[in-house]
């Protein structure tokens, strides 16, 4: 595993997850601020959201929860409240690796 990832700062999280939100809409980084809303600003649909979940977890290391049933986590509205939650797992998760199931 990547041990740099607990080391990201909040800025280069929020400028990552900017990237990355720009790359799954097909628009250029500096279109998309932290305030951009991934439906009304982006265009965003559902499997954009999904593949956006996607990268994050490989690009950061961390995990979303998984859909219960029929109703799938609410994604962040926007790309700012979606960096605070990266943020936060980063900062939550364990240093070294857990076995618990």
């Amino acid at each position: 595993m990547n041990e740099q990832i607990n080391e990201w700062t909040k800025t280069e999280i929020e400028q990552k997850v900017c990237e990355l939100a720009a790359d799954e809409a097909n628009v250029p980084a500096s279109q998309v601020a932290l305030d951009s809303h991934f439906v009304d600003d982006l265009n965003y649909d559902s499997l954009m959201e999904i593949e956006l979940v996607m990268k994050i977890e490989d690009t950061f290391d961390i995990q979303f929860p998984q859909p219960q049933g029929e109703r799938a986590p609410a994604v962040p509205k926007s790309v700012g409240e979606l960096a605070e939650v990266v943020e936060y797992k980063l900062r939550d998760k364990p240093d070294s690796d857990d076995d618990r199931v």
